[in-house]
């Protein structure tokens, strides 16, 4: 089933459209009506292996394509919990994962209302691209506690620029959104940068982290980075920078952000900012600069408190600098560094507390 290659205008109208991997054409609207469901055909995975320099293997493929456009109430199933968990459960231990969408060396994608539904692995993953928004969409994975349904991340912008993810919900499994540079499609080791990317007004729910960077690391800068007024409304951690492989991730903005419940995972802190090493011998030092937390507010303190921290000892305090303005903890303001709110054996950063100006 390939209709969806047809260029120019598509209309999907209700009933499920089961199929193999779909791939995209350039200058096309696709509108999927309210309960039209294009659902990934479980009968086998090697229609889903990549064939391309990426590796990635996928669902709906997005490839070297400008001007597209994907509408509606409709539904895009990876149908990711039965492709793992049930009919390849023994196969898919040595299958790479599988993105639901993978959007690869493409501008000018817009998405819009869409539900991207049930994963197998990363469910929206953005490499190489610029303009790409998802507006109004609902992203939503498998809750299910499962080892065979681990790293299902929302969506992950990777070595991209100029993406909006705006008025969405996610339920991701893994991290709602994590800003990657993982060096995927650059054999060459040359990575392109991540920058000018923007998260507002959403609802995410998450096990994992719901507004991060990292922790793929690979290019040179990730940078213009906002995530703005987004509702958390439960995670492991709220916010995080992880730089593991180099990097300088510098102008980044947390803006009006607010955090609600506290998921009992690994790390279990509203905040966790680090500087570290993947490979202690190979891996090379990044920086954490000119990031400001503004406004920003949890209903209640997380188990852990929160952690910026720089691993190796040749690193700055400058290296890891936060400017925090209005912060609020349980109706608290935090307005200086305490072991009240701030693990005191994790912290190395340079930390700044500002006043807002009225």
């Amino acid at each position: 089933m390939r209709f969806l290659e047809a260029e120019k205008f598509f209309i999907s109208p209700p009933g499920v459209y089961k199929t193999f991997t779909l791939q995209f054409r350039s200058n096309s609207q696709i509108y999927l009506a309210k309960n039209a469901r294009i659902l990934a055909d479980d009968s086998t995975l090697s229609y889903y292996i990549s064939d391309d320099e990426t590796g990635i293997n996928r669902f709906l493929l997005i490839k070297n394509i400008e001007n597209l456009s994907i509408s509606g109430l409709g539904t895009l199933d990876g149908n990711g919990t039965k492709i793992l968990a049930v009919s390849h459960a023994e196969l898919a231990k040595n299958v790479k994962e599988i993105r639901l969408l993978f959007i690869y060396n493409s501008k000018n994608i817009n998405i819009n209302g869409v539900l991207l539904k049930d994963s197998a692995r990363w469910n929206t993953h953005i490499l190489k691209s610029e303009s790409v928004s998802f507006r109004y969409c609902k992203l939503m994975n498998n809750p299910i506690e499962n080892k065979l349904l681990g790293s299902l991340d929302g969506w992950d912008p990777d070595s991209s620029s100029d993406i909006l993810i705006e008025s969405c919900f996610g339920w991701a499994g893994d991290d709602t959104v994590a800003i990657k540079c993982t060096g995927y499609g650059s054999p060459l080791g040359k990575v392109p940068n991540a920058e000018n990317i923007t998260v507002r007004d959403n609802v995410f729910l998450t096990k994992k982290s719901g507004l991060k960077i990292g922790t793929e690391t690979f290019c040179s800068k990730m940078q213009n980075i906002l995530f703005d007024n987004n509702d958390i409304i439960e995670s492991d951690r709220v916010m995080g920078i992880n730089v593991r492989d180099g990097a300088i991730v510098q102008d980044v903005v947390f803006r009006d952000n607010h955090a609600e419940l506290s998921f009992p995972d690994r790390k279990q802190n509203g905040m966790n900012f680090y500087i570290t090493k993947r490979d202690r011998n190979i891996s090379e030092l990044g920086k954490i600069q000119k990031v400001i937390i503004e406004n920003c507010s949890f209903d209640m303190a997380f188990p852990k408190k929160f952690a910026f921290f720089r691993h190796y000892p040749e690193t700055l305090e400058t290296d890891l600098s936060i400017i925090f303005k209005n912060l609020i903890v349980a109706g608290e303001k935090v307005e200086n560094f305490n072991s009240n709110f701030f693990d005191l054996s994790k912290n190395n950063a340079q930390l700044i507390f500002k006043d807002l100006k009225p």
